[in-house]
């Protein structure tokens, strides 16, 4: 009686087994099931996720790319605007006069090269942060780092890249009167040197406008002092070393600049632009047409610049400079 109710009452309820399974036929079951292998990809399969893989690749590293530039411009500008506010607050702390930085006599122009590598001594006390002095884009022929430990041209602006000082030197009287006296840096040490005049990591990738006076040497007669005129006949204020209240309009007067600014558009660090950093502290992006307009230097009557600022004044290095217009390159 007792095997014969088990078997009714398993019969009643499906076979249950302790997992809760129905118990299977005999036919059924796994064990005389043939084993089936797992799915897998063809080779064509793989081929084609791996084209869908390069496809969105070469879609998003352009976006990528374009998003580092942007963000490097970005930072170059906060850069810029930094050092323009210190040399707004240098000339309130002297009398109006913006920040000077001496020359050499040496080549064909009054008092040049400049020494750019003081910027970094004059504006210390207003940043004290290195950092504000380099460009995150600035690399290869557009770094000053490519002149470390060239000797200096002679040459025309226009002809050389690598007329002024971008590197403090240790025999800089300037570095000798302030940082070295100070210990403003201890870890660069000028005995450290050995026989190199230059430190390799006290540079400024940005130029400093070193427009001083309204001098410069005649060409055609090989002398000096030849007056640079407004319409008026009035000489143009000074940038380097001049006063504020000088400059017609402070606000479109440029003091800083990127050093690449005489190359090539294509070589300029910022897609073909530089950032510009204004008397007032703002900055902004110029293509180099919109800055330096080498092309549109006036051939006949019909042929016009595109680096004027509103009131006559190019290139950039006189926006500002006076109301009466001055075209520095003719």
């Amino acid at each position: 009686m007792r095997n014969i109710s088990m078997r009714g009452f398993a019969l009643a309820h499906g076979r249950r087994d302790l997992g809760g399974r129905g118990l299977s036929n005999p036919g059924s079951h796994p064990a005389a099931t043939s084993a089936r292998p797992a799915p897998a990809f063809t080779l064509i399969e793989l081929l084609v996720v791996v084209a869908i893989i390069a496809l969105l690749i070469s879609i998003l590293l352009p976006a990528l790319q374009g998003a580092r530039n942007t963000a490097r411009t970005t930072v170059c500008a906060s850069n810029m605007h930094q050092l323009a506010l210190a040399t707004k607050y240098y000339s309130d702390d002297h009398r109006g006069y913006l920040p000077w930085i001496p020359g050499s006599p040496e080549s064909g122009y009054v008092n040049y090269p400049y020494e750019q590598a003081n910027q970094i001594l004059i504006l210390w006390p207003y940043v004290k942060n290195h950092k504000l002095f380099r460009c995150p884009s600035a690399y290869g022929e557009n770094s000053v780092k490519s002149l470390y430990g060239k000797v200096l041209g002679t040459q025309p602006p226009d002809q050389a890249t690598n007329l002024s000082r971008y590197f403090i030197s240790k025999s800089n009287d300037y570095y000798l009167q302030t940082a070295y006296r100070e210990n403003w840096w201890p870890e660069f040490n000028p005995f450290d040197l050995g026989d190199a005049d230059e430190f390799p990591e006290l540079y400024t990738e940005y130029w400093f406008n070193d427009y001083t006076s309204s001098l410069r040497q005649n060409d055609s007669s090989g002398s000096h002092g030849v007056q640079l005129l407004d319409a008026r006949g009035l000489p143009l204020p000074a940038m380097n070393g001049g006063r504020v209240d000088a400059i017609a309009r402070p606000a479109l007067a440029v003091p800083f600049a990127e050093y690449d600014w005489s190359l090539k558009a294509n070589q300029l660090r910022h897609n073909g632009g530089m950032n510009l950093g204004f008397l007032d502290g703002h900055v902004e992006r110029k293509a180099k047409k919109k800055f330096y307009d080498l092309d549109g230097r006036p051939a006949n009557a019909s042929t016009k610049a595109e680096d004027w600022d509103p009131w006559g004044n190019r290139p950039f290095y006189c926006w500002g400079l006076t109301l009466y217009g001055k075209d520095w390159l003719r």
